[in-house]
């Protein structure tokens, strides 16, 4: 019951339908409703298709703990991460709702659609600097 009460709380938390969500796996929306009740249990393909959905490893999904790494990820900065230059000073720090719904969805993009939203943001933030 953890993967249920997970995938219901994520999906709120990320302002998803479940039809939106069952849209986005390929599936009626009474076979996601299944998973948010424990009826049934998602495929692997499906369970790290929700992962990228909601932004979370499948292990948080499933509820297992995670595994210590002696890393504090508050702590990781952007340059640690291979980022441009421009975002070294940035820290990384978990995602509110609208960010996770953001990467979620950009995720579930093809390559294509992907890069014209990198060039939109990349168009807004110039706007944004004149």
């Amino acid at each position: 019951m953890i993967l249920a009460a997970n995938l219901r709380y994520l999906r709120k938390e990320c302002m998803l339908t479940q039809k939106q969500v069952a849209d986005i796996l390929k599936i009626d929306r009474s076979a996601y409703t299944y998973y948010e009740t424990g009826k049934s249990q998602p495929s692997i393909d499906n369970l790290l298709k929700l992962s990228k959905i909601f932004c979370v490893t499948v292990d948080s999904l499933l509820g297992m703990p995670a595994q210590p790494s002696g890393v504090d990820p508050t702590k990781i900065s952007m340059q640690d991460s291979g980022a441009p230059d421009a975002h070294a000073n940035l820290i990384y720090t978990e995602a509110d709702s609208r960010e996770r719904s953001l990467l979620g969805s950009f995720r579930m993009l093809n390559q294509d659609a992907q890069q014209q939203v990198l060039d939109l943001i990349e168009q807004l933030k110039e706007q944004e600097n004149q």
